[in-house]
């Protein structure tokens, strides 16, 4: 391996630290007011740094709470198709919900991130970003309740319910 190679470990690596140092900031009531200067402290790097991996508070929010999703999607994703449909519903449903409620921070930031008016400041491949995990989040969600309400699991009507739920 190169220069080049070893420098976008470098990177990556300083970008894990500057997300780590601030989920441990974002731990507390009050982590709306956490500063960059506060996670640049923390991750034991210069301010600057931050702003060369995130050009906002904003940027660096939305990729913590895209993380998190990405994660949880493919432990969901991860969940064998050999489980009886009614089984494998229930583990995407019980992941979602331990994963947001084992995680209180996390849940916060998505709270946040998800607000119309966070997602219309983000540059357009983090708004695409989200929309896409949303997508997915259903796609697997209603995959497996039409495949119990054709097995008769679910009663007719419970799709199109839950679509207007959501």
């Amino acid at each position: 391996m190169g220069i080049p190679e070893r420098k976008e470990r470098e990177f990556r690596r300083r970008e894990e630290g500057i997300l780590a140092a601030a989920m441990s900031l974002f731990d507390r009531d009050e982590w709306l007011t956490v500063t960059i200067e506060e996670i640049a402290q923390s991750a034991e790097i210069g301010k600057g740094t931050v702003y060369l991996h995130f050009p906002s508070k904003e940027a660096l929010y939305a990729r913590l709470a895209l993380d998190f999703s990405h994660g949880l999607l493919e432990r969901m994703r991860d969940l064998s198709p050999e489980l009886p449909v009614l089984d494998r519903l229930a583990a995407r449903v019980r992941l979602f919900i331990e994963g947001h409620r084992l995680q209180p921070e996390y849940r916060r930031l998505l709270e946040y991130c998800w607000r119309e008016n966070f997602l219309q400041g983000l540059p357009d491949p983090l708004v695409a970003e989200f929309m896409s995990l949303e997508a997915e989040y259903e796609r697997l969600v209603f995959t497996d309740l039409e495949e119990a309400i054709a097995l008769g699991l679910v009663p007719e009507g419970s799709l199109s319910a839950l679509g207007q739920a959501l």
